[in-house]
């Protein structure tokens, strides 16, 4: 379901869906190749490589803007399950409880993710980074890292700032909510914004913003030097470390946290 919401306003094949948004995903993670195809989130990338001092760093395009997904993607799904899909991300977003109401007639959700920017890594100036970068000595884990053979680095991310959520009636009437209230119980971390004071349609934006897709290109490293290899990663599973704690599932066409 939190792929279907994000499909539709993918820049391009190489961006996955993530499964459930998250703050942890984000461009220059470093993901090592472990056992089974799994990729393990191991660091950031000038946390492993060093370059000569005054070395320009990598450009990133940070916080571009995306197609807005209000009215054109929205998802719909039964009340039980789109509260708690819609629950689920209002407190990723840092909402104290999520959306947990009941409205006379509503038998229905539909939900969007809005405000959707990009963070982008231009290929040719990480290339030119890497050219003259080389591993840190003394590096934690150096030899798993090396052994795992395969290293990919995340070189694209899209965020969300805000969800849009309607309650309906069988798909098609707004069911109007008291605002206030639910501003109440969501807490004051997360802005709820509407029309009026009572409306259907209501806009829930966090302080932080939840990577909703991302793209991982192979990181090669060779004695003679480094480079990235523009073909992104599309299957495997993403774990949050080396030890197997705490993992993320990179698998077919969408990326999953657990």
């Amino acid at each position: 379901m939190f792929k279907r919401a994000a499909r539709s306003f993918l820049p391009d094949r190489d961006y996955l869906p993530v499964a459930l948004p998250t703050e942890d995903v984000q461009v220059f993670q470093v993901l090592a190749r472990t056992g089974g195809g799994d990729l393990s989130r191991y660091s950031m990338l000038d946390k492993i490589l060093e370059v000569p001092p005054g070395t320009k760093r990598p450009h990133v395009d940070r916080d571009q803007a995306v197609v807005n997904t209000s009215g054109s993607a929205d998802q719909t799904a039964r009340l039980g399950l789109g509260l708690n899909v819609v629950s689920s991300i209002i407190q990723a977003l840092g909402g104290d409880a999520g959306l947990n109401v009941r409205a006379e007639n509503a038998n229905g959700v539909r939900y969007s993710y809005s405000k959707v920017v990009s963070d982008r890594v231009d290929l040719a100036s990480l290339d030119d980074w890497l050219g003259v970068a080389d591993m840190r000595l003394g590096l934690r884990n150096a030899a798993g890292l090396l052994a795992a053979g395969q290293i990919f680095v995340v070189v694209g991310a899209l965020r969300a700032k805000a969800l849009e959520v309607e309650l309906t009636h069988d798909g098609k009437v707004g069911i109007d909510l008291d605002v206030k209230a639910v501003r109440d119980i969501v807490g004051g971390a997360v802005t709820v914004s509407a029309d009026s004071k009572r409306s259907s349609r209501l806009t829930f934006t966090g302080k932080t913003t939840l990577t909703v897709a991302a793209k991982a290109a192979r990181l090669n490293l060779a004695p003679d030097g480094i480079w990235i290899n523009e073909r992104m990663r599309t299957k495997g599973k993403i774990r949050g470390g080396l030890s197997g704690r705490e993992y993320a599932f990179l698998d077919g066409d969408e990326i999953r946290l657990g």
